[in-house]
């Protein structure tokens, strides 16, 4: 069977060739700044900097239980002319196959401490966001395996999705310790962001029986119905073609909505040589009354695969080949191979933000030496049209703090059953790490990978003057 179906391909076209990865995270720090108002607004109140200003931040990750790469490949960093069963091979273990990605921009922003108990940032970010969700292990290995022993059997899918989304924000933040007293400190902040859609795409799969696959190259029978809706630079998007990703920023569609993050933040002291003994971090990102609704130059609609009483289907005739996904659709209409329910030129849909909660505790040890504990949770339903989410994800990361260095040691799991470990370095204004590079060194199979770099310009406070 065609190997180019382009649901199957995605995570390996993402992994191999435009090298996407993202959400990581290190753990809470003293000295976080800037960035640490990202995943809590109230993180800056009576803060270490006086004012802190970020050039640029990169952060990128990609993890999926559907392929997995060559150890010695992957770190040779050559991703041409790959071969199943030597670089790369199926993970075949019965689980309903996903794959989650994102890659996460922090341009110039800054934040700025009025006095010992008030802080106000301002942020500039844009992300992109790729989930695909409740593939079954059984049709995975029939669309990307020809094997003998998968013919002459029904398949069935149900409430299949694929979404990716990229956006852009503008945050101002406002943040302040409410409460002080010897041995308790109280933070209170929040993020309003102006959120501006670029560009999306959204496929949910309601049904899809394959009925007798009857070799490589026919199926006797197929039916069922989707929904897609898309806007013109998506395929921009995908492929990592900038200029038509973003040849939609500049219009009037989509639309922009306005959202918020929320967090609070407890500490506990009993030593005025260190900040605290322990805190504790509580925050929602991403929340929105409403959806990014893209309506002008989009495509899409409800389709009806309506081959049941067709017999022996070619398998080529569903491969997208170099066709757009407009292109792509009307060839499918023209073989009769789906029947358009609703369609529009002008096809409205929606894509949500990624919602999210935050817990994090913070444990002072012992000198400079910390432990933080942190659990993302997302609060987004995962197989919706539209629905862009962040994986939940748990991490417990050590670290050896100091203004000018810092090292982290992250282990983390998260609902793909990834199990990771990394390192992150911070040295004067710059920071350097990856969540799975350990792991990936010790693994003879890669699976999943990230990166974060980020580079700002301090100006501290003593740490006296955060203690009056």
């Amino acid at each position: 069977m065609k190997k180019n179906v382009f649901l199957l391909n995605l995570f390996l076209n993402v992994l191999i060739f435009n090298h996407l990865s993202a959400q990581d995270y290190f753990g809470y720090s003293n000295f976080g700044g800037i960035n640490s108002v990202l995943s809590n607004p109230a993180n800056i109140a009576a803060s270490r900097y006086k004012f802190n200003f970020n050039i640029i931040s990169t952060n990128f990750y990609i993890g999926s239980n559907m392929y997995e790469l060559d150890n010695k490949k992957f770190f040779s960093f050559n991703f041409n002319g790959l071969q199943e069963g030597q670089d790369y091979n199926k993970i075949n273990d019965g689980s309903t196959k996903r794959f989650t990605a994102n890659v996460d921009f922090m341009g110039p922003s800054f934040m700025f401490n009025i006095n010992r108990k008030t802080a106000i940032a301002i942020t500039t970010r844009m992300r992109t966001l790729m989930n695909f969700d409740n593939l079954s292990n059984n049709t995975f290995n029939v669309l990307s395996n020809s094997s003998s022993n998968l013919y002459n059997e029904n398949y069935t899918e149900s409430n299949v999705s694929y979404n990716v989304h990229s956006f852009a924000d503008f945050g101002l933040t406002f943040s302040r310790q409410i409460y002080k007293a010897e041995k308790h400190d109280l933070k209170l902040g929040i993020t309003v962001k102006y959120v501006k859609g670029i560009g999306g795409g959204t496929l949910r799969i309601n049904k899809l029986d394959i009925l007798n696959l009857k070799n490589a190259d026919t199926i006797t029978r197929v039916n069922g119905n989707f929904n897609i809706g898309y806007s013109n630079n998506t395929e921009g998007l995908v492929s990592g073609d900038m200029g038509a990703a973003f040849s939609q920023v500049g219009s009037s569609d989509p639309t922009s909505c306005l959202a918020s993050d929320i967090g609070v933040v407890y500490e506990y002291k009993n030593n005025k040589k260190y900040p605290y003994q322990w805190r504790l971090g509580l925050s929602i990102t991403d929340l929105s009354l409403s959806n990014l609704t893209y309506t002008n130059g989009s495509q899409g609609g409800n389709y009806i695969i309506n081959k049941n009483n067709m017999q022996n289907i070619a398998t080529s005739t569903l491969s997208q080949g170099n066709q757009t996904y407009e292109q792509y659709l009307q060839a499918l209409q023209s073989q009769s191979l789906i029947t358009v329910v609703r369609s529009d030129s002008a096809a409205p849909f929606s894509m949500s933000l990624p919602t999210a909660l935050h817990l994090d505790a913070d444990i002072h040890l012992f000198k400079a030496f910390y432990v933080n504990s942190y659990f993302l949770f997302n609060l987004i339903e995962t197989n919706k049209m539209g629905s862009n989410y962040y994986t939940s994800t748990y991490i417990i990361s050590p670290r050896f703090e100091k203004k000018w260095f810092s090292l982290f040691v992250p282990f983390s799991y998260n609902v793909l059953n990834e199990f990771n470990w990394g390192v992150g370095v911070k040295c004067g204004p710059l920071f350097v790490g990856s969540g799975s590079v350990m792991s990936n060194l010790i693994k003879s199979r890669v699976h999943n990978t990230d990166l974060k770099l980020s580079l700002n310009i301090p100006f501290f406070r003593s740490y006296k003057s955060t203690q009056k």
